[in-house]
């Protein structure tokens, strides 16, 4: 609209594809190189930054916009000069991003990765005769957001920083669970493809419309508004797709597609699997998620509790989920989410999964326990009573029900 005035920014530079109003270019030989892109004079609630990187993590260039990064240059090799000090973001709310989104190209050749590997631990009773190892609750293999963090360039490595402490502590309210993720650290740093955020949207929501009552009302209003800059971003970032995957789990079949099939793996989250050719509850810990282009397989990395003999503890184990093409339905996957198990009353002895699981939890924990018994220290005689009588038992967590 001719009428309407272009945003202003208090710096603007111009090179190629960049040439938008709304993008600042930041070179290693600018003296100005410390700027922070600002519209209309303050930093946007969500700011795109490109990084180029170069050896020991220098960033030869930054390039920052208010708009994501379609297209990309490939790293130019240019050996020696300055490197770019970016600078600090401000304290204030219209010195620094709700949130920004960081695109890095590094040199090519500097990339590398490196895998956590598992350490054997002893087996649980139900599995003395199994020869695989089992991992002692140690996080399985790191889900697919770190290792999408060590691909090689050209290919951009992306991350976002929330930097706004009223999201921060919004997401420390409502996430309860999830392994491998610090949402103590300010700014707290998400790897794309933020399954994490996409998880949580629902909680996020409830949490802005029902902020505790020693919120302020300066302090919820300014929530609720970080709040729904995070939730437009994801729904921009996913567009489309995200509502009609949505749509298929509200079908009379529930469906999935393969490529977003994570949507229903949140860890902390109960799924059914079999084990032993019986149904068995589990408790996601971790997900890699597959790729029906690559052909990669979902590894679902799982806990359970079970006596190894001695002790109760936890086990891991990973299940894999195979690609599809198309839509699938739900409950005939090899995992199936608690929330779209259908329940076979006659099979499960009138109870629902739950309820039967619960209630073999318990028949174990019984079986499980050792006698009690009085030990007595001291001398006595036969008249006098026990000087010292201390009752002992195995004292262990409630195990997770198990079929």
């Amino acid at each position: 609209m001719s009428g309407q005035p272009k945003p202003s920014l208090e710096r603007t530079d111009s090179i190629e594809s960049f040439e938008e109003v709304n993008t600042k270019i930041i070179k290693a030989d600018d003296p100005e190189s410390n700027g922070v892109l600002r519209v209309d004079g303050k930093v946007p609630p969500v700011l795109h930054v490109l990084k180029y990187i170069g050896w020991n993590n220098a960033v030869k260039e930054c390039r920052q916009s208010v708009t994501p990064f379609k297209r990309i240059a490939p790293f130019k090799d240019q050996d020696g000069g300055n490197d770019v000090e970016i600078g600090e973001y401000g304290e204030g709310d219209d010195d620094k991003p709700v949130l920004d989104i960081i695109y890095k190209i590094n040199k090519p050749g500097q990339d590398y990765r490196r895998r956590d590997r598992g350490n054997p631990n002893s087996k649980p009773i139900s599995a003395a005769f199994d020869l695989n190892d089992y991992r002692y609750d140690d996080g399985g293999e790191s889900d697919d957001e770190s290792n999408d963090a060590a691909t090689a360039a050209p290919k951009p490595v992306i991350t976002m920083n929330i930097h706004s402490q009223y999201l921060i502590h919004a997401l420390q309210a409502v996430i309860s669970y999830y392994p491998r993720v610090n949402l103590q650290d300010c700014p707290v740093s998400i790897p794309a493809p933020y399954r994490l955020l996409y998880l949580h949207r629902a909680e996020l929501a409830s949490y802005r419309d029902n902020q505790p009552s020693s919120h302020s009302p300066e302090y919820a209003e300014i929530t609720a508004r970080h709040i729904n800059v995070l939730l437009d971003f994801l729904t921009e970032n996913m567009g489309p797709t995200l509502a009609k995957e949505e749509a298929l789990h509200k079908l009379e079949h529930p469906s999935a597609t393969f490529d977003l099939f994570w949507l229903l793996l949140k860890p902390g989250s109960i799924i059914y699997a079999k084990r032993y050719g019986l149904w068995t509850p589990y408790v996601i810990s971790g997900v890699k998620a597959g790729s029906s282009n690559t052909f990669n397989q979902y590894k679902v990395n799982c806990w359970f509790l079970e006596s190894n003999g001695v002790v109760l503890k936890r086990y891991m184990e990973t299940f894999r989920v195979q690609p599809w093409t198309g839509e699938q339905v739900i409950s005939s996957l090899p995992v199936i989410p608690e929330a779209f198990w259908i329940e076979d009353m006659v099979a499960q002895g009138g109870r629902t999964m739950k309820d039967k699981c619960i209630e073999e939890g318990r028949l174990y924990w019984e079986l499980l326990k050792k006698p009690t018994y009085m030990d007595a220290q001291g001398l006595q005689d036969t008249c006098a009573d026990v000087s010292s009588a201390t009752p002992s038992a195995s004292t262990v967590s409630t195990p997770h029900p198990q079929t």
